[in-house]
């Protein structure tokens, strides 16, 4: 029979030769008639046997193919779990370490004083994927997950700080997210407004009419900053987002005229400038549409929009200072659609 290179067969197929090789020198037939059988050289069949009577059934079975766990790594497997460790339990300051939080850079000295050698950067963030280590915003995160924590801080703590810094005319300087230069920076806003207003025409023609009334515009807001980017020490991503409600009342005058019996030309304008409680500001409001007469108490449309608004809210006040103050200014040019009804 001609001899099979072993090597080229699958794993199972290579144990079973060798169960087959077992079961027939347990019959009492010679090495050499046992490869004649299965297709091997009598020595491998030797090999075999005398594993087998070391250490029985196990001694024989075939092995797993391919490279050893870690095999080729820079870092043994006892290296890797002592890092580890030390990164979960451990900060960088308490292992003499000039950093405050683990880094890419930071685990690569590290990796320098425990084992000598320098391992480039991108193998260090190699590593830290592979045991499950990402790139995170303590500092974000704490904000996110204790709310309560930072309003009793506004409330409590920080109007000392700036009455402090209104006495010494000290500046204070607040400091959220950092951001690398040549980072991709997309930013993004989500507006939805929704009109309701009343008018009374004092002015009624055949074909026209003017009057004037009082309008509320309802605002909501998200704008959401995401960018994603590289330093020397360590890759950076991350995303803010900021929303806001907002009830803009107004004064407003429309005129109107009749084209057709069933179409006419709207115009009107509006403008409010108005401070209540913590918020203040103003807006002005231009609008041309056109309006279908569906009936004689009811009417839909479209028009063009145009608006600027400037808007100032003392968000968290104290009765010494003003803790958080956000500011909105925009032009908004927009296209909405709307039913009149009369009553």
């Amino acid at each position: 029979m001609e001899k099979i290179d072993t090597r080229k067969l699958k794993p199972e197929v290579q144990q079973e030769l060798r169960n087959q090789a077992i079961r027939l020198r347990k019959s009492g037939m010679a090495y050499k008639e046992i490869g004649a059988i299965v297709g091997v050289h009598p020595t491998n069949v030797c090999k075999w046997w005398k594993a087998y009577e070391q250490g029985g059934q196990k001694a024989v079975r075939q092995k797993k193919r391919g490279r050893r766990k870690g095999h080729c790594r820079t870092l043994s497997q006892d290296q890797e779990h002592e890092l580890q460790r030390a990164i979960k339990d451990r900060c960088p300051d308490q292992l003499k370490l000039p950093f405050a939080l683990w880094t890419r850079i930071a685990v690569q000295q590290l990796i320098k004083q425990l084992y000598g050698f320098q391992m480039p950067i991108r193998t260090v963030g190699e590593y830290l994927k592979r045991w499950g280590f990402t790139p995170q915003k303590p500092l974000n995160k704490a904000y996110e997950k204790n709310p309560k924590a930072v309003k009793q801080w506004l409330a409590e703590s920080y109007p000392a700080i700036a009455k402090r810094a209104k006495a010494e005319n000290a500046e204070i300087q607040w400091g959220d997210e950092t951001i690398p230069i040549n980072a991709d920076i997309s930013l993004g806003f989500d507006i939805t407004q929704s009109f309701i207003d009343y008018a009374y025409y004092p002015w009624v023609k055949d074909r026209w009419a003017a009057g004037f009334g009082l309008g509320l515009r309802w605002m909501d807001l998200q704008a959401t900053l995401s960018y994603r980017g590289e330093t020397d020490e360590d890759e950076v991503e991350g995303s803010s987002d900021v929303k806001g409600s907002a009830p803009l009342p107004y004064l407003y005058f429309e005129y109107r005229r009749l084209f057709s019996d069933k179409w006419r030309f709207t115009t009107g304008h509006g403008w409010l400038s108005i401070s209540i409680d913590d918020v203040s500001g103003g807006q002005w409001i231009g609008k041309v549409g056109i309006e279908y007469l569906a009936g004689k108490r009811w009417a839909f449309g479209a028009a063009i929009n145009v608006a600027t608004i400037d808007v100032d809210w003392d968000a968290i006040k104290t009765e010494e200072v003003d803790v958080l103050n956000l500011a909105l200014k925009m032009d908004i040019n927009d296209f909405s659609v709307f039913v009149r009804v009369r009553f």
